[in-house]
């Protein structure tokens, strides 16, 4: 339990180049419109390409890659919540390039280009099979050569991050103390019954939907029945006695909701973007926890390492250049 695991599948940031693979492979070059800022993040500069791989892969979760389907749907508050969620992950990223220098990691030391060299190499040649394949591939995630090296340069540094703050004190990663805070509070352990908002629903028939099942539940009817006849969230079939999450796992409106019940507890409806949830809250049961110490331990260490994260994220100024004001939908076709 003494490596950090990112959170998300990438992040991406424009501060490292790797010269032996961009020899060996002569990528092409960042244009100037890709390197303009867009954002100032604690005084730095976000580059147009970073701030568009993050609001690509967030439009493509709202339209499913079809551009017409803002030729229906309301595009300019769309952009607002989109910009939010780039901008948000974006945030974190910076967070932990902020904190690497509190802790003496210099983010562009030899030792770190020569671990991110390897990395993407090793990516190209074994993940990939070779130079246009790579390119193929970033190209079809929104991404370019350099938003990918600092892909690799993030994972890096989170790793290095997390090892400081253990030794720091930071973290504590006692087995016994690690156990103690699953057991007493860190963790929450939660039923729900989940209507999915799925592309071409009426989502005001999903509300209604889980409204009546709310009903349901207030006049007796048992809540694992009404998981079972209602719900679309496939963690109940695999935990049927309740998941078990830290915080910073589970989408923030869910999460939010959850710990925020007493044991025993059930909410009202919950709306997230991702459909309609009913919670209720059980009891984290000792001898679970035991059994699966690896696994929650691992989930809990990684939680307390993105709090203090966002901690630092919380700090940071946030400001718009002169090009974002610039920006609207239209600018992200596919």
């Amino acid at each position: 339990m003494n490596k950090i695991r990112s959170f998300t599948a990438v992040l991406a940031a424009i501060l490292l180049l790797l010269t032996s693979c961009g020899g060996k492979y002569n990528f092409p070059e960042s244009t100037e419109e890709d390197l303009a800022p867009v954002l100032y993040i604690g005084g730095e500069d976000v580059p147009m390409e970073l701030y568009r791989y993050f609001f690509m892969n967030f439009k493509l979760g709202v339209d499913g890659g079809d551009d017409a389907y803002w030729q229906t749907h309301d595009a300019e508050s769309a952009f607002a919540d989109i910009d939010d969620d780039a901008r948000a992950s974006i945030l974190r990223m910076y967070a932990v390039m902020s904190l690497c220098g509190d802790y003496g990691i210099d983010t562009d030391s030899d030792e770190i280009k020569k671990a991110v060299d390897k990395s993407v190499e090793d990516y190209i040649e074994n993940e990939m099979g070779g130079r246009d394949e790579y390119l193929a591939g970033l190209s079809d995630a929104y991404m370019n050569h350099s938003v990918f090296t600092f892909v690799m340069t993030e994972f890096e540094c989170e790793s290095r991050l997390y090892d400081a703050l253990v030794d720091a004190g930071e973290i504590n990663t006692d087995s016994a103390a690690v156990a103690a805070a699953i057991t007493d509070g860190e963790f929450c352990c939660a039923k729900q019954v989940f209507i999915s908002n799925d592309a071409g629903d009426d989502i005001e028939e999903n509300r209604k939907k889980a409204e009546d099942i709310l009903l349901q539940a207030h006049l007796g009817v048992d809540f694992d029945e009404l998981v079972a006849r209602y719900g679309e969230d496939p963690e109940m079939i695999v935990n049927p006695t309740g998941r078990y999450f830290a915080h910073g796992e589970l989408i923030e409106e869910f999460e939010d909701a959850a710990f925020a019940l007493e044991v025993g507890e059930m909410s009202g409806v919950v709306e997230s973007p991702l459909g309609f949830h009913i919670i209720l809250r059980c009891p984290i049961d000792p001898a679970y926890v035991a059994a699966n110490i690896s696994d929650l331990g691992e989930a809990y260490l990684t939680s307390k390492f993105w709090q203090i994260v966002n901690e630092r994220s919380a700090s940071l100024t946030v400001a718009e250049a002169p090009a974002w004001s610039t920006l609207s939908m239209s600018d992200f076709s596919y």
